[in-house]
Formats: structure tokens, C-alpha cells, sequence
């Protein structure tokens, strides 16, 4: 028969070059390993089980949703640069935002967005002693140079994690 050969329907099809390279194209592969997939919905499983601590390529974009919010955190940022203070903690964000706007921010989805968000840079996190109360510290942008945050007596420092 040659290069063609019969499919289950009867017809008679052709395997070429072409052909499989059109059908690698549709083939998904893993950004982190190379490893490829024929679906999509495998890939993004692959990338939960095998690289959970890196960025998935696949997840949604933040998009421009809540910029106001963002925007008013850059200015608590700004608002301390003036008085050459660069990293500031969850709790002074939190209690700047809080006097300034009527509607307030928790400290929890305070720490959502600082963390989200590519803007922002965690520099320290410490946990007071024999709790699991934690306080982190940030920057808008990365810092030169070592960043010298003081932390009183009873707080132990927390290893950051890399993602």
C-alpha cells in the first residue's frame, strides 16, 4: 500500500512529515520539565502536582480589578518615602489605610493583595514567640542594598519562602 494506509473508516489517509508535525503543534508542554500533553485540563493537573511551588503559566492574570484599592496602598508607600522610611509592615499599612478611607481594610485581605500583586516585594517576616501571630514587611519594588528592619526581643524571624 505504500505510504497510505486504510483508517477505520475505510478511506484511505496519508502519514507525512507534515502530518506529525501538525500533530506535535497541538501537543502542551510543561514549561518547568518539557514534558508534553495531548490536553490542556493534564498539563495544568501536572503543573498543581509536580511544580507547586512555581508559578503556573496557565492560572489567570490579575487583571485591573480593584485599582483603586491597589492605588491607595502605593500611596501609604509613597506617604512613608517622604519621611525615608521604604519598608513598612502589614500592621502600619493596615492602620495608615484605616485612618484615611471610611471603609477601612482587614489585615487579611490587606496581605491578599500585597502579596498578589507584582508591585509589592516581602522583605522580612517574623512570628511572635509561642504563638503563630506573624508580621511581615514590604516594599514597593525591590530595595538596594540590605534591608535593616528591627525586630524587638520577642519576635524569631521567619525564613522566606521562594516561589
Amino acid at each position: 500500500m505504500g505510504d497510505s494506509q486504510k483508517n477505520p473508516r475505510g478511506k484511505a489517509s496519508r502519514t507525512t512529515e507534515e502530518g506529525r508535525q501538525t500533530m506535535n503543534e497541538h501537543k502542551h508542554e510543561c514549561k518547568y520539565c518539557g514534558e508534553q500533553f495531548d490536553e490542556e485540563k493534564m498539563l495544568k493537573k501536572h503543573y498543581y502536582v509536580e511544580h507547586p511551588k512555581k508559578p503556573n503559566p496557565l492560572s489567570n492574570k490579575i487583571g485591573r480589578k480593584y485599582g483603586r484599592i491597589v492605588g491607595n496602598i502605593e500611596r501609604c508607600f509613597y506617604a512613608y518615602e517622604k519621611s525615608n522610611v521604604a519598608v513598612l509592615s502589614t500592621s502600619q499599612i493596615e492602620s495608615w489605610y484605616n485612618e484615611r478611607y471610611k471603609n477601612g481594610i482587614t489585615k487579611q485581605r490587606l496581605s491578599h493583595f500585597l502579596r498578589t500583586r507584582s508591585q509589592f516585594r516581602k522583605v522580612k517576616k517574623a512570628r511572635f514567640k509561642s504563638t503563630n501571630l506573624t508580621e511581615s514587611w514590604w516594599s514597593l519594588g525591590d530595595l538596594e542594598g540590605p534591608v535593616d528592619v528591627d525586630i524587638s526581643g520577642y519576635w524569631v524571624e521567619v525564613p522566606l519562602v521562594d516561589n
